[in-house]
């Protein structure tokens, strides 16, 4: 063995004994030794943190998934025929308001009697469809949702477009004004 390697050998087992002690040095030694020879500074990558599976609930995505579902609802009790369920999606006061090509109308009462004396029974009310173009956040408690609607009686179709403002009330998303052409 060559006279010269003895002590390079030496303190080598030293600090390989040394660094069993302390494993985060092995890496700053293996990246001073790639150095040495390639004079590259190469450093050890850390393993990035796992990413959380876990979603964090978005409030604006949730608010809008509530009203969707009001929208959902009405549509699926107006395709039974009941016209109450679906007039529970809207506001019971009197200070509601429906806008169609008709005109204006104010209170839930005289809008529920328009649908009655229009669809009087499940057949004349046909089967709904909306067409969710787009939901509107308005701050906390409002919303502005635009879409379509198609009704199919017999064989017949008619629809149009709607605009509706909901609003948060007492813990429930409700119509407080509708303008449907």
């Amino acid at each position: 063995m060559d006279k010269k390697l003895l002590p390079m050998l030496l303190l080598w087992t030293l600090m390989m004994w040394w660094l069993r002690k302390n494993l985060s040095l092995i890496f700053f030694f293996a990246g001073l030794t790639v150095w040495a020879q390639t004079g590259k500074v190469v450093l050890p990558s850390t393993p990035k943190p796992k990413e959380s599976t876990k979603q964090v609930p978005n409030p604006a995505h949730e608010k809008k998934k509530q009203i969707l579902a009001v929208l959902h609802k009405q549509q699926e009790d107006w395709n039974k025929g009941n016209l109450d369920g679906f007039m529970a999606g809207y506001w019971n006061s009197d200070t509601l308001r429906f806008v169609s090509n008709r005109g204006v109308t104010y209170g839930w009462e005289k809008v529920m009697a328009n649908y009655k004396k229009n669809y009087a029974d499940s057949v004349a009310m046909g089967k709904l469809d909306f067409d969710i173009i787009h939901v509107e956040l308005i701050g906390d408690l409002d919303a502005l949702v635009t879409g379509k609607w198609l009704l199919k009686i017999d064989k017949k179709f008619k629809g149009g477009y709607f605009t509706l403002l909901f609003r948060k009330l007492k813990g429930k998303w409700l119509i407080v004004a509708d303008h449907t052409s």
